[in-house]
């Protein structure tokens, strides 16, 4: 069977609700739902729990895992040929709440004990109020013992580092570090395609059914990172506001994903290439996004996919987006 002329795609995301979610995806963001809550949306997404589907083109309505299968595993790129899927997962995360103070496994543990992969992400913040934070890491080198302690007595956010955040601030969370991030935060966050976490303490709140939502507390403890966690490494440098025609940076190039992030005044250029399809995930603004002879308008939280190839990509408008690849 011939297969359809690869073309840049638009996305639209699988939408999810949590007890600590907000407004602002639906109400500010045109995200469709027939909740009023939506706390993530999954924009680029081929995990079974909850895959993108395709919003352009010949292909749309179908899901995405399904539109890689239709395709071909080759329009990811040759550096996920190690992958049976989509090794990335980007999404949107709306706190109306503070989350779960949680950790995540890396793959050997996922693997064996959950059958999915582990979770390395990193955050980007798109939006913020004045006095939000998150946690990140231990404040101090600590016992598994205390940890339990802790949990038990209500403590546990005594011995982590509470970090006041901005807008533009990128912060990664490799495995095994604990973390949580506080009410009225939007953000957008880069992880591997996974969808494995372990609560250690949930604030003892109360869900919509009237239960405590469950801990994982001895998973957790497997493969939590008890020494001390070395703050110096987050990045408190705000980004400028003075208009430059380009405003680049690279967030972060590790063995699971690259994000580079964009703010442009008009236009700009960027080159496909063979081993790595691209997503742009506008972070603020509008424009248009040309690729393989294709033309498709955007607005802020739009996410699209370029497949692998050799291909020019020209973006117009005064926007920020990030530039997600392997």
């Amino acid at each position: 069977m011939k297969k359809s002329k690869k073309s840049i795609i638009k996305l639209e995301p699988s939408v999810k609700e949590h007890i600590w979610g907000g407004t602002k995806l639906k109400e500010k963001y045109d995200k469709k739902s027939n909740n009023k809550i939506i706390s993530e949306t999954w924009e680029l997404s081929a995990h079974k729990d909850g895959p993108s589907i395709i919003a352009s083109g010949k292909y749309k309505g179908v899901k995405f895992n399904e539109y890689i299968s239709i395709m071909g595993h080759e329009i990811l790129g040759s550096k996920s040929e190690r992958y049976t899927d989509l090794p990335i997962l980007i999404k949107f995360i709306d706190t109306a709440d503070d989350l779960s103070v949680q950790v995540h496994p890396d793959d050997e543990y996922a693997l064996k004990y959950e059958k999915d992969y582990g979770k390395n992400e990193i955050w980007y913040v798109v939006d913020c109020e004045s006095d939000s934070y998150l946690y990140c890491g231990f404040s101090k080198d600590i016992s598994k013992d205390e940890i339990r302690q802790r949990i038990s007595d209500g403590t546990l956010l005594e011995v982590l580092n509470k970090v006041p955040v901005f807008k533009g601030q990128n912060i990664f969370i490799k495995t095994g570090t604990v973390h949580a991030i506080g009410k009225g935060l939007l953000i957008c966050e880069i992880q591997q395609s996974s969808n494995v976490t372990y609560r250690l303490f949930d604030y003892n709140r109360i869900d919509k059914n009237g239960e405590k939502r469950p801990l994982h507390i001895d998973k957790a403890l497997d493969v939590i990172d008890c020494k001390k966690f070395e703050i110096d490494q987050i990045n408190k440098d705000e980004p400028t506001t003075a208009e430059k025609s380009l405003d680049y940076q690279k967030l972060i190039e590790c063995e699971y994903f690259s994000v580079e992030r964009y703010s442009i005044q008009d236009h700009i250029e960027l080159y496909g290439k063979k081993d790595s399809f691209i997503s742009i995930v506008v972070t603020e603004g509008e424009g248009s996004i040309y690729a393989e002879g294709e033309k498709l308008d955007f607005k802020s939280t739009d996410c699209f996919l370029i497949p692998a190839g050799e291909s020019k990509i020209e973006i117009i408008g005064k926007c920020t987006f990030l530039k997600v690849h392997l």
